[in-house]
């Protein structure tokens, strides 16, 4: 599947948000942002009951493009639960232009005021199928990348960089969604091409994901990815037929061969940050 597991525990993480900040009244919260208490303010409800309320709600029309918008709202915040009943309704929708067309058009408008909509939106293109939506998706993962604009404070990489790095690894999830031969060539050139390693380690892992992992298929990775990248391709996938136990055992004989990934010990960490903080630098050479 399209890569539904990270898809929606990403929107879980959207609907989570969505759902605690509609739950907090704007005028109990003052521009330092301390929420104030009102005595006339009723308590809203508990999450367990807002999930109930997602849960039952009616899914809205979806069959021209006037209802994408409502649409796209909606599955922003529907639950995990009903990402199969999402599923099929989209692919009624498969043979629809009007509906692709709208998708995108809602998409331009969000990419750069909305970033959480505009990654839902190319999750539904993906799940779409449709030729159009498939034209954009390739189209869309190869737009320049931004090189100007807000660095991030711990990592100075640019903010609007980063952004539409995670729209475009969302973008290639979609075309290796669509499990089609002439288009998984696409994704190939992606994983060998792409100047984003954020966007080329998604493409490996879709590409993983789609062609039911196995030593052929990472054998066929092998011969695109770029150097350095092989790392990517042997990156454990936990699947939903997988134990913890059987993913851990994974993670630990990947760790053993890429030693390199191993994270430092707490001890360590705070004593490179006591090293840095008074200036304590090994020479480089």
């Amino acid at each position: 599947m399209f890569h539904y597991s990270v898809f929606f525990s990403r929107l879980s993480i959207i609907v989570i948000c969505t759902l605690i900040l509609s739950a907090c009244n704007p005028s109990s919260i003052d521009p330092g942002g301390n929420n104030i208490p009102s005595a006339k303010q009723s308590p809203g409800p508990l999450p367990s009951k807002l999930y109930e309320v997602r849960q039952a709600e009616k899914m809205p029309a979806f069959s021209s493009s006037k209802d994408v918008r409502t649409f796209v709202s909606w599955a922003s915040q529907a639950p995990v639960s009903r990402r199969s009943e999402i599923r099929k309704r989209l692919s009624e929708e498969a043979a629809n232009n009007n509906i692709a067309e709208a998708l995108i058009e809602d998409f331009k408008s969000s990419e750069l005021k909305d970033h959480s909509r505009a990654l839902v939106i190319l999750s539904l293109l993906g799940e779409l199928k449709n030729e159009e939506a498939i034209k954009f998706l390739t189209s869309y993962v190869w737009k320049p990348l931004p090189e100007k604009g807000i660095p991030m404070e711990e990592s100075g990489i640019v903010i609007e960089r980063y952004n539409k790095e995670i729209l475009q690894s969302k973008a290639v999830v979609g075309l290796a969604y669509s499990r089609d031969q002439t288009i998984n060539q696409r994704v190939l050139e992606v994983i060998s091409k792409h100047p984003s390693n954020v966007v080329r380690a998604e493409a490996i892992a879709a590409y993983l994901w789609n062609n039911k992992i196995s030593e052929d298929v990472k054998n066929t990775l092998r011969q695109s990815v770029r150097r350095g990248d092989e790392i990517f391709v042997d990156r454990p996938i936990r699947t939903s037929s997988m134990s913890a136990t059987e993913f851990n055992e994974e993670l630990a004989a990947y760790l053993n061969k890429y030693p390199e990934l191993t994270p430092p010990t707490p001890q360590k960490r705070e004593q490179s940050k006591e090293e840095h903080d008074h200036g304590k630098h090994p020479p480089r050479f």
